[in-house]
């Protein structure tokens, strides 16, 4: 029974290993094109108190931190981005207007390893009118 032992403890070191710090930085990669952290708050408010009835106004913040490429050798910068929204309503009608990125910040929302940039999407402002029946 001995013998056996020997033999398999012999053919356990004939196997090739993989170094263990190498697992280790394998699984330490960050996912590709995930940012690190993200954060938004939205808020809005009716000024009906205000003498303003059917008046909302809105504004909100998001955070979206940095990323990686894959290979964790190129690192898109983190950025935050503010928007907002009015709205006013009237018996079946509502009229409102919704703004994304309203400092029209310029921004990287992810690089790829092959050396692959894209920008993020500047000022955008929505209008809509809605007509309940």
């Amino acid at each position: 029974m001995r013998a056996r032992i020997r033999r398999a403890k012999r053919a356990d070191r004939s196997r090739p290993r993989t170094p263990r710090h190498s697992l280790i930085h394998a699984s330490a990669r960050r996912h590709q094109s995930a940012p690190d952290h993200q954060a938004s708050l939205w808020a809005k408010h009716r000024l009906s108190q205000f003498g303003l009835p059917g008046v909302t106004l809105g504004g909100g913040v998001r955070y979206i931190g940095a990323s990686w490429d894959g290979t964790d050798t190129i690192r898109t910068p983190d950025y935050t981005l503010f928007d907002a929204m009015a709205r006013y309503e009237t018996g079946p009608w509502r009229l409102q207007v919704n703004a994304s990125n309203l400092f029209d910040k310029r921004h990287l929302t992810t690089c790829l390893a092959r050396g692959d940039c894209f920008l993020g999407i500047g000022r955008t402002v929505l209008g809509s009118v809605t007509y309940r029946f």
